[in-house]
């Protein structure tokens, strides 16, 4: 046996049972392992959407965020430590640290910066799909202008207290962000998780919404896509 049908065989076992999906199959992981996936926030979206994804298989995923780990953030961002908020560790290089000790065949690039429109093409351009983990409507719609301006889907969430939502945008085959909300309410005036908090369960009801959309999107199943804004 080859070194190269050795790894092959490996890949196969890691994979097997999500291969086993008819609608998925070998087809669906090998478009998702050549997949480029960026994730906007390595908050408790992001967290949750990263570790799903790495697990799956995505071939690269880049992480943006410029915030630190905080002892506050804990209870509900996975992939985040006591040793992670001890040292003050960058989320996004320690989120890529914990993804790459889950799973090491897949190529993961960290960017401790925000995503604002001198950066976007730069911190974008690799992916092939985006998804929304931000925590504010400045963010989401300059990936939904970007987005729609370079033809790559997106997924939208958010989560406050007990309840969230997410919508899958296909830019030509969907509704947009500025389809759906008109424009992003005045700064200050909506609640935040700092002022309505949060309980984790919800922030997972909608991560694994997203990352399943970003699969389907990867595996090319867009007519098993959700379309319009699901509320949780």
């Amino acid at each position: 046996q080859s070194p190269e049908e050795s790894r092959t065989m490996q890949h196969d076992e890691r994979y097997r049972k999500q291969i086993l999906v008819p609608e998925f199959g070998p087809a669906g992981q090998a478009a998702l392992s050549g997949s480029s996936i960026a994730i906007v926030g390595c908050g408790a979206l992001g967290s949750a959407q990263a570790m799903l994804l790495a697990r799956a298989g995505a071939g690269h995923l880049i992480l943006i965020d410029r915030d630190i780990v905080e002892e506050s953030n804990l209870h509900r961002q996975i992939l985040y430590t006591e040793a992670d908020a001890t040292a003050c560790r960058p989320k996004a290089a320690a989120a890529a640290g914990h993804l790459a000790a889950v799973n090491s065949r897949i190529r993961i690039t960290a960017h401790a910066a925000d995503l604002d429109p001198a950066r976007a093409d730069e911190l974008l351009g690799q992916s092939d799909i985006i998804i929304d983990a931000s925590d504010n409507y400045e963010t989401r719609f300059l990936i939904n202008d970007w987005a729609v301006a370079h033809n790559r889907p997106w997924i939208y969430g958010g989560v406050l207290a007990t309840g969230g939502m997410t919508a899958t945008i296909i830019p030509g085959e969907t509704a947009c962000l500025a389809c759906i909300q008109s424009e992003a309410p005045p700064a200050g005036t909506s609640p935040t998780c700092d002022t309505a908090g949060i309980l984790p369960p919800v922030v997972h009801a909608i991560a694994a919404i997203q990352a399943m959309e970003a699969i389907k999107l990867a595996a090319g199943r867009h007519e098993s896509v959700l379309r319009g804004l699901k509320i949780l």
